[in-house]
């Protein structure tokens, strides 16, 4: 079993070019991968998540087996 690898949402908003706030909302909404909580307010995304929405902002879609296939950890670590 491997473990993902996460991006934490500073970095995450450099490499899209959006804000935390822009982000955070589109996440919110289903538009952007899930946010998981690090710790007290550090807030992260999987790598490979965000490689795929970076790669096609608009034609990316949640995993359609919903938050369960996030915490998956059958992927390959970074």
């Amino acid at each position: 079993m491997t473990t993902p690898c996460y991006v934490r949402l500073g970095d995450a908003t450099e490499r899209a070019g959006l804000s935390r706030r822009t982000l955070v909302r589109y996440a919110e909404r289903g538009r952007f991968p899930r946010l998981y909580r690090l710790g007290a307010g550090a807030k992260a995304v999987r790598a490979d998540e965000l490689e795929a929405w970076l790669a096609d902002p608009e034609g990316w879609v949640a995993d359609p087996e919903g938050w369960t296939a996030s915490k998956k950890t059958d992927k390959e670590a970074c």
